[in-house]
């Protein structure tokens, strides 16, 4: 159930694999220059390319769709925080790496809408389209509801393996 407002997942997921696309493409160029780096919290860092790619990501969603809100890792109260979809951002997933020049990172990108459960606050949203990109390996992983996942635009699935000894595992 997307509600109500019959929100096409699709074009949601289409927009954020572009926006996870121009932002990856600007931390990539980045990744080996000077870079600001400063420090939230224990282990919790934020650089100039962290604010530069959301920037890119919430001007792109932003002009796809103005009633949008957003939640996102760096604060800017100039976005709105309401609206029939919440896009929840994190421009650099992995910005410890990415702030050492280790290139394990990605750009995460999904949209969820209210579902009307009457539960409160964020426990009423439910994704329905995500993207993760990994601008080192140009691996783009996205999924829209009900229209499967795939892995640079084609159809991925989890395994058929029903026992952890034939499973491969990785953390």
């Amino acid at each position: 159930m997307l509600t109500s407002l019959s929100i096409d997942a699709g074009k949601l997921k289409d927009v954020a694999e572009y926006a996870a696309i121009e932002a990856g493409n600007l931390v990539r160029q980045k990744f080996s220059e000077p870079r600001q780096i400063s420090q939230k919290g224990y282990r919790d860092y934020v650089t100039d390319a962290d604010f530069a790619s959301q920037a890119i990501i919430t001007e792109i969603i932003q002009s796809s769709f103005p009633e949008h809100g957003f939640l996102t890792e760096e604060d800017d109260p100039s976005l709105p925080e309401g609206g029939p979809v919440i896009w929840v951002i994190d421009p650099i997933d992995g910005t410890t790496n990415y702030s050492r020049q280790i290139p394990t990172y990605c750009i995460s990108i999904a949209a969820a809408t209210r579902q009307g459960t009457g539960q409160s606050g964020w426990n009423d949203y439910r994704p329905v389209a995500g993207v993760i990109y990994d601008p080192m390996r140009d691996e783009m992983f996205s999924a829209a509801a009900g229209g499967g996942s795939t892995l640079n635009g084609k159809d991925v699935s989890v395994s058929k393996a029903d026992n952890v000894g034939e499973a491969i595992v990785s953390l």
